[in-house]
């Protein structure tokens, strides 16, 4: 956070801009939670995207003209349901304005400019959207709005030379990898690829999180427990390399492993995975599966 001079009567949010430290949220169905976030509050919230695989915003002052309580520097995350974490002026003034143009940020995927004055044709520019300051203070706030969006997660179940090659092609697409195996060896994989060492359906689906993309790919070796852990996570896309004979087997194993009906199972699973290009060699199945 900077630290530019401010006059000392400044010093107080709630006295400079109309907003209350104490809440955090806008009018526009922001959520008001009590206690203005610190900045590990902050970071401990987007660490918890991130490992959700969750879509959010991040907000930051550019540029300031006082009286406002915000210092250039001053950042937020807001989520895709109005919850703001971080600091970039009282509610009143900046944050129902920031909440609303977030959401259009998280849905859009395209970052703004937007600029909060008591004339807002006084900052307007092309570039930049243009609000009224709606509360007591005389104070400018420019604020960029810039989406995030955290890497998919593809959880890859196997140490075939498919699952391998698979890793290898995923990590040039910035997907964030883990390879599932049996044994602790050494794969020819990427270093930013994690190496999960569990066949057990409950803990490999605790290791995946929320709504992984799963491919099994350990060629008859432990497929239909990759299967079960991909279903117990409600991975969002459950793929299989194998013939349809032995599909049908390791769907059933899946089934009897959750104790679910194997027509639950097989609707949850697409195989063969991937796209048809009479893929053979291992790259060339790896390549069909991320096309």
């Amino acid at each position: 956070m900077t630290t530019d001079t401010q006059p000392e009567e400044l010093a107080t949010p709630a006295l400079t801009d109309g907003g209350d430290p104490n809440r955090t949220g806008g009018s526009d169905g922001g959520s008001h939670r009590a206690g203005r976030t610190t900045d590990s509050d902050r970071s401990a919230k987007e660490r918890e995207l991130r490992e959700q695989g969750v879509r959010f915003a991040r907000a930051t002052v550019v540029r300031r003209e006082p009286p406002v309580s915000a210092n250039v520097g001053d950042s937020a995350i807001i989520t895709a349901d109005g919850e703001l974490f971080g600091w970039v002026g009282g509610a009143a003034c900046a944050q129902s304005v920031v909440i609303t143009q977030a959401k259009e940020v998280i849905a859009s995927g395209d970052p703004q400019l937007v600029g909060i004055a008591p004339d807002p044709d006084t900052v307007a520019r092309p570039g930049l959207e243009a609000f009224p300051m709606t509360c007591h203070s005389n104070g400018v706030l420019e604020v960029f709005i810039e989406p995030v969006v955290p890497s998919a997660r593809l959880v890859i179940v196997g140490d075939s030379p498919i699952a391998q090659s698979l890793a290898r092609l995923a990590a040039e697409l910035s997907f964030d990898v883990t390879l599932a195996v049996a044994q602790a060896e050494e794969f020819d994989v990427p270093e930013s690829t994690t190496v999960l060492v569990s066949t057990d359906p409950e803990a490999l689906a605790d290791e995946m999180g929320p709504r992984p993309l799963v491919v099994v790919a350990s060629v008859g070796g432990f497929d239909a427990r990759g299967i079960a852990a991909g279903v117990l996570a409600d991975a969002s896309y459950i793929g299989l390399v194998a013939s349809n004979e032995r599909a049908t087997e390791e769907i059933d194993r899946a089934a009897a492993l959750l104790d679910r009906a194997p027509e639950q199972i097989r609707s949850s699973v697409t195989n063969p995975a991937g796209v048809d290009i009479a893929a053979r060699a291992p790259a060339e199945i790896a390549a069909s599966i991320l096309a």
